[in-house]
């Protein structure tokens, strides 16, 4: 919506899917997102954007993470210093800065599972000895893979729309907390 020289826009999105295959585990994603831009004459923008996200991949505690981000945008072909230059048809400087998150855990691998095969004795039966095996080696402390990313850019339209010239400099830094 335009409130005179004013932009807003706005959205939130809910989600919720459960899978269960066969007799595996349910596997099941939740989360919301939104965004919130706000522009001054469509000439300076400002953007707001999160997600709160959980999956049952990750052990209590840990199951949601929030992941927030912030960019700011200056169309610079807007100002009125510019319209002298007829040949620029759009001249735009942004940035943003953001954190991700990546759910790639792996399958409940915070619980220790034991598989029959010829692994530890841990007991008799009728037929003799039952073993077991380990699978994978729990982790009771994953979490999510998570980075800080930055987009920085210049973009630019000149001479009809003919010649279009994007530059970026983006960086991503993962870590731990």
């Amino acid at each position: 919506r335009r409130f005179g020289k004013h932009g807003i826009t706005a959205l939130v999105l809910g989600n919720k899917d459960n899978t269960v295959n066969s007799s595996d585990l349910p596997l099941t994603y939740t989360g919301v997102s939104g965004r919130f831009t706000y522009d001054y004459q469509k000439k300076y923008v400002a953007e707001f954007s999160f997600g709160y996200n959980g999956s049952n991949r990750y052990p209590e505690g840990t199951r949601l993470l929030f992941t927030p981000s912030a960019g700011l945008a200056w169309n610079i072909s807007e100002e009125s210093f510019m319209k002298r230059y007829s040949w620029i048809n759009s001249l735009k400087l942004y940035g943003s800065v953001g954190k991700t998150g990546w759910d790639n855990a792996g399958y409940f691998v915070y619980h220790q599972y034991y598989y029959d095969g010829s692994g530890y004795t841990i007991g008799t039966s009728a037929s003799g000895n039952t073993s077991m095996n380990e699978l994978v080696l729990a982790n009771p402390d994953i979490d999510y893979e998570k980075a800080t990313k930055m987009n920085f850019g210049l973009e630019t339209s000149v001479l009809n729309n003919k010649l279009s010239v994007k530059a970026e400099y983006f960086s991503m830094k993962f870590y731990e907390a």
